[in-house]
């Protein structure tokens, strides 16, 4: 079949930096993934080996990188964060990702921080007071940039370029998409800032990165919360949707299709999850059953291995019981989550129960 996913994140427990003898430094150790889901778009295709045309569930899902500063605290960009309706924090060299959820959200400047549902290893203190920077002094950066496949962050080093009229600091290095949200330090290791966005190269702007100084953050840190937010039983299992929604091809989420049965039918009993949850594990349901016919060559269902018929039978029906409720009892998620319809229409062409 064709692939049903846009991109794949295995979210692998060995440290590949430690496997080639790279030693993390305690910044690199407080530098997490930050993913969230902002919808999901019907993916038509047609399979390579059944030629039968099935319209999948493709994630609309943004990833970025942020910096632990207490022991359930993350900073991040505000726009890593903005505009999704579920969240997961993943750490350096870990494979079990965290629930997550903005507590404070900086609308003057990029700044956001999540909490996490469970004590992070490793985390930074924020410094005491900004310090005054010096032109051209060195910096560093931690993040994710490009593919969120790699368990542990890459570093970028440059200098500080300037401060900008409206406070922004303009640092000579480059970084890529994923970066945002991510650490810079001084020589020292103290933290100075966050990645914002970098430069433009399509318009000319090559070599730059702009960042949010310390300053602001300090500003924006005082106005969270001190009350932690309390996360329902079920996110957890939501978050491990997420993690696999985005990170498995389609021939893992064949092989791993009894967690997956697991996860979908605890998610449609989770009376307590949004609609837009409950759409996240019918979609990794959804896509797990196209998946599967495709593995084993089935154009129907009565193709299906007698095993195979098992478990797609309940993993069908919760995934279209959970996409119809959605779709009557909050009709706004047809907007951010459009393959709600064809998966509530069960039409796993030429599927039948």
């Amino acid at each position: 079949m064709t692939r049903l996913l846009c991109f794949t994140i295995p979210l692998l427990a060995a440290s590949l930096a430690q496997a080639q003898g790279v030693e993390l430094r305690p910044i690199d150790r407080a530098t997490v993934r930050v993913i969230g889901v902002s919808g999901m778009q019907p993916a038509p295709g047609t399979g390579r080996t059944t030629g039968v045309r099935r319209v999948g569930a493709e994630p609309s899902m943004g990833h970025g990188s942020g910096v632990a500063i207490g022991p359930r605290l993350i900073l991040t960009a505000r726009h890593v964060v903005w505009g999704m309706h579920a969240w997961t924090v993943v750490p350096p060299g870990e494979s079990d990702p965290i629930p997550a959820r903005p507590v404070y959200v900086d609308l003057e400047h990029d700044i956001a921080f999540v909490a996490v549902d469970r004590d992070l290893p490793h985390h930074l203190s924020l410094p005491d007071a900004p310090r005054r920077l010096t032109m051209s002094e060195r910096v560093s950066v931690s993040g994710y940039p490009l593919d969120v496949r790699e368990p542990n962050p890459a570093a970028s080093s440059g200098e500080v370029s300037r401060v900008t009229r409206d406070g922004l600091l303009h640092l000579s290095m480059s970084v890529n998409p994923g970066n945002s949200g991510g650490p810079v330090i001084d020589r020292d290791g103290a933290l100075i800032g966050i990645v914002s966005m970098r430069g433009r190269p399509d318009q000319g702007v090559a070599g730059l990165t702009i960042a949010v100084p310390i300053a602001f953050v300090f500003e924006a840190r005082a106005r969270v919360p001190s009350e932690a937010p309390s996360f329902a039983p079920y996110e957890a299992e939501l978050s491990r949707a997420i993690s696999l929604l985005a990170a498995l091809s389609d021939e893992e989420l064949s092989q791993r299709r009894t967690e997956i049965q697991t996860l979908v039918e605890h998610g449609e009993r989770a009376r307590d999850a949004s609609p837009e949850h409950r759409l996240i594990f019918a979609a990794l349901g959804w896509n797990t059953v196209l998946t599967i016919m495709e593995h084993e060559r089935a154009r129907e269902s009565a193709q299906l291995s007698a095993a195979s018929r098992a478990q797609v039978a309940p993993i069908y029906r919760a995934s279209v019981a959970m996409a119809r409720n959605a779709l009557r009892d909050a009709p706004h998620v047809r907007r951010a989550f459009p393959a709600a319809r064809a998966i509530a229409l069960g039409r796993v062409s030429p599927f039948r129960d």
